[in-house]
């Protein structure tokens, strides 16, 4: 129901794997590349042991046999896995909403999920299914050139070091919203395209997430 907003992947699966506020974060806020070290450390701070604490993400029939010894593991406990592919999905969309809910339910017929729902609860795992955000299909109102000013170039939410930086593109997206840094590190500054909009050229229709969906 809810993600951080802004919404980008790093922020709001930052959040979910450390359980922290993104304010908390800062030095990684722009990847995902902390996030195993993240995870393990909030479980090893509730008296899980290191090795106990997994993770595991891009998960496929490519990493099959990674997550079969995770599960087989007697003294793994604790297991943070990201399944990518509906991300992925979205990112290359070109036929809008419509062709994004063919792609996602096409793929969720080939079972890949269920599967791995059932390997884990039969190796004994308590499931829980959570999404980093969601996405929303949106019409360009322009793609600001404004060079290495903004810290993110996202679809539907721009970043940057200052509120003066911020400032100068909202003139020309006065629509756009300066979002409040809320649980948000110093020096991020969210400029937010309105729902249904977004930071591409006049009249595209993307599919994205990085805003918020009100």
């Amino acid at each position: 129901l809810f993600a951080w907003i802004p919404t980008l992947t790093s922020v709001s699966r930052q959040a979910i794997f450390s359980g922290k506020l993104p304010q908390l974060f800062p030095e990684s806020f722009y990847t995902t590349s902390k996030e195993s070290s993240l995870w393990r450390q909030f479980w090893t701070e509730r008296g899980y042991e290191s090795e106990a604490v997994q993770y595991l993400k891009d998960l496929g029939p490519a990493k099959d046999q990674d997550l079969l010894e995770h599960m087989e593991n007697d003294r793994v406990r604790v297991l943070g896995l990201v399944v990518n592919t509906i991300d992925d999905i979205m990112h290359g969309m070109v036929l809008g909403a419509a062709g994004m809910y063919s792609q996602v339910e096409q793929w969720a017929r080939q079972g890949y999920l269920l599967s791995l729902l059932q390997r884990l609860m039969a190796h004994g795992f308590k499931v829980l299914i959570t999404a980093d955000h969601g996405n929303v299909e949106a019409r360009g109102i322009g793609n600001p050139s404004e060079g290495a000013i903004a810290e993110t170039h996202g679809q539907r939410v721009r970043i940057y070091s200052s509120p003066e930086l911020r400032g100068s593109t909202q003139q020309n997206y006065p629509e756009a919203t300066s979002w409040p840094q809320i649980g948000l590190p110093v020096d991020v500054f969210p400029l937010v395209a309105p729902f249904g909009k977004a930071f591409v050229n006049s009249g595209d229709i993307a599919v994205s997430h990085g805003g918020c969906a009100v």
